[in-house]
């Protein structure tokens, strides 16, 4: 069965799996030196306003360090549930081109 050139490629509409990894241990350092300079801070300024901000800042980033892993699960289902979807028009594009082509020799 020879393979058609597909008109929509999957490779290039999501972030790889590596891609994920990497922003994930990005997320994971930035975290954690964000965590040891709100400690050291916490320590010199006990409750200002900069600590405030750290704590907001540090809920976002927590927020992003959870939901990563998430979308790269979702990521993986929807490239699946894509890939069945694309498999079954591109069958049948294979399937009207071939009575296509027998409806005009004919």
């Amino acid at each position: 069965m020879d393979e058609e050139p597909r008109s929509f490629s999957l490779e290039e509409a999501f972030l790889t799996s590596k891609n994920y990894k990497i922003i994930f241990c990005i997320a994971l350092i930035v975290v954690t030196l964000r965590m040891v300079l709100f400690v050291l801070m916490w320590r010199e300024w006990k409750g200002n306003v900069i600590a405030a901000l750290f704590s907001i800042g540090e809920f976002i980033l927590d927020l992003t360090f959870v939901l990563i892993p998430v979308v790269f699960v979702v990521r993986i289902i929807f490239t699946r549930l894509l890939k069945k979807k694309i498999d079954k028009l591109d069958q049948e594009i294979r399937q009207r081109s071939k009575t296509a082509s027998q409806q005009n020799s004919a």
